[in-house]
């Protein structure tokens, strides 16, 4: 059997797995709704994967922003670039984010 060559990656992979707080805390942002304004709409934890304050691995459990369905694959598939998305949103999902992580901080959540 050949073995594979490893896989280089630019940053190390974060831990795959959010631990029991993490959980809880992605439930809060996602209870919040989608992010965008007039949408409303039920939402999933997106893991914010630009440059951010405290930022400690490429994907960082407590960076995440709440996204309906529709503007996470619109962000992903179809513009695919999560700067020229927020731009076209009007939102800056970082600045969202650091928000989110410091409010559940000084609630306890986390």
């Amino acid at each position: 059997m050949t073995k594979l060559p490893a896989h280089n990656r630019i940053k190390p992979k974060a831990g795959t797995k959010a631990t029991p707080a993490e959980r809880q805390f992605h439930m809060w942002v996602m209870a919040r709704g989608c992010l965008v304004p007039t949408c409303g709409q039920d939402a999933i934890a997106h893991h914010v994967l630009q440059d951010t304050p405290n930022k400690r691995t490429r994907r960082d459990h407590l960076i995440v922003v709440a996204l309906c369905h529709s503007h996470h694959a619109e962000l992903h598939d179809r513009v695919g670039d999560e700067i020229a998305w927020q731009e076209r949103h009007g939102l800056d999902l970082a600045n969202e984010a650091e928000f989110n992580r410091l409010e559940a901080v000084n609630m306890g959540l986390i």
